[in-house]
């Protein structure tokens, strides 16, 4: 197998949105991109809590050892157990307070899905008015060619009918010139 390479070619030169009339600042891949990092923040929260706790409950299990033990009654060990007290109460208010963060991020990662799909919604309205104009552009270009083919047709008609009325006048006034010297020369 090979190893993965990571290049900067486009497969697609079409951009994924349409620019509409009015140009948008944050395209698709900006989305993605800030999705993208808060997508690795939480997961990173998340290892960093799994981690925390992996290690208070293995405290915790030291300290449930030391409490089963303590048919020692070394001064030495008491004062490891209150400092694996006061160590338990640290690790719990930072559980408590890293809990509070990931309510917090998960609220967040739910209302940016929530902003994505309005993203989305207003990405779909707006490729239907694309249609919608394209196709009123359409017929409205077709309508525009009937009516130049139209105009051109009566110009052509009119040319038609003026070229045979001049001939008409030319053959007249041939005829009246013509007539005109008969007349003088007689």
């Amino acid at each position: 197998m090979e190893d993965a390479k990571i290049t900067q070619d486009q497969t697609s030169q079409e951009p994924l949105y349409q620019q509409g009339r009015y140009p948008s600042i944050i395209d698709t891949d900006d989305l993605v991109f800030e999705l993208g990092k808060q997508t690795v923040n939480h997961l990173n929260h998340e290892k960093l809590i799994g981690k925390m706790i992996k290690q208070i409950e293995s405290l915790q299990r030291e300290n449930l050892q030391l409490r089963s033990t303590k048919t020692e009654t070394v001064p030495h060990s008491e004062s490891k157990i209150k400092q694996l007290e006061e160590s338990n109460k640290l690790y719990e208010e930072n559980n408590r307070k890293l809990g509070n963060e990931i309510v917090k991020l998960r609220n967040q990662i739910t209302q940016n899905d929530t902003e994505v799909v309005t993203i989305k919604n207003q990405i779909t309205q707006k490729e239907i008015l694309v249609k919608e104009l394209n196709n009123k552009t359409e017929a409205t270009v077709k309508n525009h060619q009937k009516e130049l083919f139209d105009i051109i047709k009566i110009h052509e008609e009119v040319v038609t009918k003026l070229q045979s009325e001049i001939a008409s006048v030319e053959k007249k006034s041939k005829k009246k010139i013509n007539n005109g010297k008969h007349n003088s020369s007689a």
